[in-house]
């Protein structure tokens, strides 16, 4: 039985078995193939794919021989499964008066292809290759279609498909789809399609539109829908979590990795809650809202799926939990807890009791110190300091501070000059401050720090009143940081603690700077914007709130160019021009990574949805030129190599009837000179088949690195024209007279490169 962990409600083991084949974790589902019966499917370490009957399995238990109760699938390399029913609702409206049921089809994903199978009729619906490999599957209706799609997450892209395999839907994401899900993200009541990838980004896709991105701290490993715009999700560190939109209402993590996550209304409150498999066998079931622990349970093997399905077909849906070692075990509502007790409702009014119960157990301990500091300065002492408000006993013990102490937190820069990092600066404040010193310093911030969190230490032999921490935050992604600075004298063993929150800005990798930096070092690519009505103050407005600045004047002054330079690529200049009242900027750089972000983050300031952009980067351009050359030319060497293994095969179909012809007529010369050929055009089809699959391999790597081109310039423009591009480049791509200068010519837009010459000069705005 689940172990609870405070709630009223249990699940206990309903039944357990154990299969003879093993379960790899994320490739666990179960399908209703006939229209009845689910049956449970999963791919195996040894290279097949088993689906398993439970009724077939009874009716052997009780002697009746009805076959075996496996079917066998031979995949290899199997990255994807899931069993669902694709059929548009016209066509399952039309089979239901037919008096047909429902059946589902498997769909399975491998790094080269993409499957859809009827498991009744054993028989392959549709097969196709997928260059960019399949990692992920997720299905149903999202915003722009009326059929339910296939969603197949591929190397920095997804693909779309309908029932019989055809392309519906195509976009490009930042790295490598590790997750799908489809969830009403914004309430509109369309479902957008959710994809996290291994660059750390949730991004919500709404028809060709990439609606909103979620930064989170680690790769994407699995993404699960819970209720209206409300979603779970895991990375590689361990961490589990849940989104309500963009906010995150909690986030835990482990040294465990979370290899499944379902969705179940535990409670009976008519909201789900979150399940959780781990790779250590840890099976927990946790509120959605708040993520507190209701039940737990340890199983002897990890787990590798979790599927909610009425397995032994008796009415009722249960928890199917699948251990990577194939013990399969059902989980329901035990005894009279089955009925939800009043007690147990999860709510907002509940969620905040609980935070006020925290808020005053804290206030409480506050107000313990402040009583104990008192009864303490009552006391008589040796070397009482009155005029600093310091108490200091026999061994020079902190027994008080001066109530106006505290703390002031601020981010700068660790040099002046701008070569160095920023950094957090800790400095201690107040009015009788000579004998408080900061002991320590710990900063808590994501995708900062490796472990999220970094201590400073100061021995009993070193005093500081301030403190300087540097900072690298691994993306441009804006950060709150939390800090905690222990204050008190030299040699106290007793400290208090302060707390402040401060806001890393999204850009605080780009050093400002002062001086006005020489035309000719200004760098000759760039991205150009038009937005109408933009005004040099709102720009100025943007880059105090999203990047460190020295000071206001800086920001404020009477200037029409912005110059930065990236500590994160060696120092490399970005520079920011505004074209008077004409409604143009312009962004020089060479890094057309960090200005596609800059774009992102501008044009969501100025709430701007649509913004076309010409962009310049010769050699960025130059270099996708080449790799859509190289992928056409391995397009060819795949095929011609495809072509002299057709030959060779019709070759040895026919050396094997000779050879055969040869046995029958008593011929062993014959015999030995055809079984001699088919041994060197065995060997030969060996050769091929590696020279295949390394030129696959680099061919899906070229093609991963295209994608990733077009996801990068898609970012240079925002909303429709953003969608735009992809869809143009796809155009491209899949154009066999197209060539790479018509592609790198795409991604640049309508380019005048004079009109965005930095010498020209405008009238100010005040």
């Amino acid at each position: 039985m689940l172990q609870p962990t405070g709630a009223a409600l249990t699940y206990t083991e309903k039944w357990s078995m154990k299969l003879r084949h093993t379960m790899r974790p994320g490739l666990v589902t179960a399908g209703l193939y006939d229209g009845v019966n689910p049956r449970l499917t999963s791919a195996t370490d040894g290279g097949k794919v088993f689906v398993h009957d439970m009724q077939a399995r009874r009716k052997r238990l009780s002697g009746v021989d009805t076959g075996s109760e496996y079917e066998l699938l031979n995949l290899s390399q199997v990255t994807g499964l899931l069993a669902t029913d694709l059929a548009p609702a016209t066509d399952a409206a039309a089979s239901a008066k037919q008096g047909k049921r429902k059946r589902d089809k498997l769909f399975i994903g491998t790094p080269t292809s993409l499957t859809g199978y009827d498991v009744l009729e054993n028989k392959q619906e549709f097969h196709r290759d997928v260059l960019d490999g399949v990692n992920a599957l997720a299905a149903g209706v999202v915003s722009g279609q009326t059929e339910p799609l296939l969603f197949a997450g591929g190397s920095c892209s997804v693909l779309g498909v309908d029932q019989e395999g055809a392309d519906k839907y195509w976009t490009v994401t930042g790295d490598n789809v590790q997750a799908l899900c489809i969830n009403d993200f914004d309430m509109d009541g369309q479902n957008e399609l959710l994809a996290g990838s291994d660059d750390f980004d949730i991004r919500v896709l709404k028809d060709d539109q990439i609606l909103a991105e979620i930064a989170e701290v680690d790769g994407v490993t699995d993404l699960c829908p819970l209720y209206r715009n409300v979603f779970a999700f895991s990375l590689a560190n361990g961490s589990i979590g849940v989104y309500g939109g963009k906010e995150r209402f909690w986030r835990a993590k482990t040294r465990n990795f979370p290899t499944a996550l379902l969705a179940c209304d535990i409670d009976e409150d008519g909201v789900p809650e979150i399940i959780t498999g781990w790779s250590k066998g840890r099976l927990d079931f946790r509120r959605n809202r708040t993520g507190d622990l209701m039940m737990k349970n340890q199983l002897p093997s990890g787990v590798s799926g979790l599927v909610l399905s009425d397995y032994d077909n008796e009415g009722k849906e249960t928890v199917v939990c699948c251990c990577m070692d194939g013990e399969v075990s059902a989980y329901e509502p035990s005894g009279p807890d089955r009925v939800r007790l009043e007690s147990e409702k999860t709510s907002v009014e509940d969620y905040q009791l609980k935070e006020l119960r925290q808020q005053k157990q804290a206030l409480l301990l506050k107000i313990k110190a402040v009583e104990e500091t008192k009864e303490a300065a009552k006391t008589p002492v040796q070397g009482r300091n009155l005029d600093f408000g310091v108490l200091i006993g026999k061994e020079g013990n902190l027994t008080a501070i001066h109530h106006t102490t505290g703390i002031d937190v601020s981010m700068t820069f660790k040099d002046s000059q701008g070569a160095g990092s920023p950094a957090v600066t800790v400095r201690v404040i107040g009015d009788k401050i000579q004998h408080t010193y900061i002991k320590a310093v710990v900063l808590f911030a994501e995708g900062v720090f490796e472990n999220e969190s970094h201590f400073v230490y100061y021995p009993s032999n070193m005093t500081t009143q301030e403190v300087e921490i540097p900072v690298r935050p691994m993306r441009d992604v804006q950060t709150d940081v939390l800090v905690k600075a222990f204050i008190g004298p030299q040699f106290t063993q007793q400290f208090h603690v302060f707390e402040k929150e401060l806001l890393l800005p999204q850009f605080s990798m780009l050093v400002p700077i002062k001086d006005k930096m020489p035309l000719a070092d200004v760098p000759k690519s760039f991205v150009g914007l038009h937005i109408p009505g933009v005004q040099q103050r709102n720009i100025w407005q943007w880059i105090a709130a999203e990047f460190l600045v020295h000071d206001e004047t800086w920001v404020l002054g009477d200037m029409d160019m912005v110059y930065w330079k990236s500590l994160r690529h060696d120092f490399q200049p970005v520079v920011l021009k505004v074209f008077g009242t004409t409604g143009k900027l312009c962004i020089y750089t060479n890094l057309i990574q960090v200005a596609g972000d800059i774009v992102q983050a501008l044009t969501n300031f100025l709430h701007q949805k649509d913004v076309l952009s010409e962009c310049y980067f010769p050699d960025y351009e130059e270099y996708i030129a080449e790799c859509f050359e190289r992928v056409r030319e391995q397009d060819k060497a795949c095929m011609a190599i495809r072509t002299d293994i057709a030959d060779h095969s019709n070759l040895i179909r026919g050396l094997v009837v000779r050879a055969e012809d040869a046995r029958l007529t008593h011929d062993m010369s014959g015999v030995r000179q055809a079984y001699k050929s088919l041994h060197d055009f065995n060997l030969d089809l060996v050769k091929g088949y590696n020279v295949r699959c390394a030129t696959f391999d680099s061919q899906q790597e070229l093609q991963r690195q295209l994608n990733m081109a077009v996801q990068t310039f898609s970012k240079t423009r925002a909303g429709k024209h953003r969608a735009e591009t992809v869809a143009s480049s796809k155009a491209i791509m899949e154009d066999d007279t197209a060539t790479g200068h018509d592609l790198a010519m795409n991604m640049r837009g309508r380019l005048n490169i004079s009109a965005w010459d930095p010498s020209q000069k405008f009238s100010k705005i005040s």
